[in-house]
């Protein structure tokens, strides 16, 4: 552990027993060191802190409580047989986290490829962007959980979603191009809102937008690859 962990984590066990403190507020602090445990990332950890200080930090509940006691009456419950044609169509496998409800956690299914490609400060604005990611990701499950009742393909949509999303924000798939960098931006911003509208594009919808796009054919691929890969096809149940 690096002497900038040991330091935060000092310091958010100091909050954590400042009698000065609200209760809200050495809960929220005891709960952020706690969960260092078990993510063990500088970044996120160094986020969260930032995020504690400006009193940004929300702790998520388990959403399978949120309206337990009506759950049969719920319209996940009634037409549950539909979404399990949607998971098994679509080969979605849901985690223990899944099933029991935890709130998102982005970090959790964040490839190490992806952040380690990213030098310091901008691996540190990747993690901050997650954390405003995962409250919106949250907030989304709330709300489907009030109006719907709780399904893990919510979940399990919403936290592919965000995190592409967020991914997308951060990361650059083009290469450096004699046209600039911000004809790169635009290009990866473009691509991405074609892929939002229309999910999982054919090879002729791809092949079309790079000739609309006249952009790098190899690059363009590479980019399309990883939102395939996470699969945010569980939002089209929306």
């Amino acid at each position: 552990m690096g002497t900038l962990c040991k330091v935060l984590l000092r310091l958010l066990e100091a909050l954590a027993h400042d009698a000065c403190l609200s209760s809200e507020q050495r809960e929220k602090a005891m709960y952020i060191g706690l969960s260092f445990l078990s993510h063990k990332n500088t970044c996120r950890l160094m986020a969260q802190v930032s995020r504690l200080m400006k009193g940004e930090v929300f702790i998520s509940p388990y959403y399978r409580v949120i309206g337990a006691s009506k759950h049969k009456n719920t319209l996940t419950h009634r037409h549950g047989k539909y979404l399990q044609a949607v998971m098994t169509e679509f080969r979605i496998a849901p985690t223990i986290a899944d099933f029991e409800g935890h709130p998102i956690e982005l970090v959790s299914i964040l490839d190490l490829a992806v952040e380690n490609s990213l030098p310091g400060e901008k691996r540190y604005q990747l993690h901050k962007d997650l954390l405003s990611m995962e409250k919106k990701a949250n907030e989304d499950l709330i709300q489907c959980t009030e109006d719907y009742g709780y399904h893990y393909i919510f979940r399990a949509g919403l936290q592919e979603y965000y995190m592409t999303k967020t991914v997308v924000e951060n990361v650059n798939f083009w290469r450096p191009d004699p046209r600039g960098n911000g004809y790169r931006v635009h290009i990866q911003k473009l691509c991405y809102e074609t892929m939002e509208t229309r999910l999982r594009l054919n090879d002729a919808e791809k092949r079309a937008l790079i000739q609309a796009t006249d952009c790098n054919v190899e690059d363009a691929y590479n980019f399309c690859k990883y939102p395939d890969i996470v699969a945010v096809e569980p939002l089209t149940i929306y």
